[in-house]
């Protein structure tokens, strides 16, 4: 598969929010997340900004990669949405603490594969 300029800088953008989305909240313990609203609110920020980062590579190129967690990640707005207070703190600190550490490792991947420079650390 080719990528275009734009499925490259889709990709970046969806590294560079998983890797803000997960950098703050995994610093502290379940603990430490499931009482402080402050870094709940910060997590769900983050998500909602890699939810909308998850979307932008095209149907085409998500369907390449099936094995992704496209759907889960892109499904935390709608659950925010919603329920909004009454999200589920543990699904939003699995995803942190895993899926998303998942997402940001495969993109990375992918960008390398296909020569796609981009720093290593943000």
């Amino acid at each position: 598969m080719s990528f275009s300029v734009q499925d490259d800088t889709a990709l970046l953008d969806v590294r560079r929010a998983a890797l803000e989305a997960s950098e703050k909240p995994v610093k502290y313990t379940w603990k430490d997340f499931s009482i402080n609203g402050e870094i709940q609110t910060s997590a769900k920020y983050r998500l909602t900004v890699l939810d909308e980062a998850v979307k932008r590579p095209p149907e085409e190129f998500r369907q390449a990669y099936p094995n992704f967690v496209w759907r889960k990640v892109a499904g935390l707005r709608d659950i925010r949405v919603h329920e909004d207070y009454a999200a589920d703190l543990e699904l939003i600190w699995q995803v942190i603490n895993e899926d998303v550490r998942t997402l940001e490792s495969t993109v990375s991947g992918i960008l390398k594969a296909h020569y796609v420079p981009f720093e290593e650390d943000l």
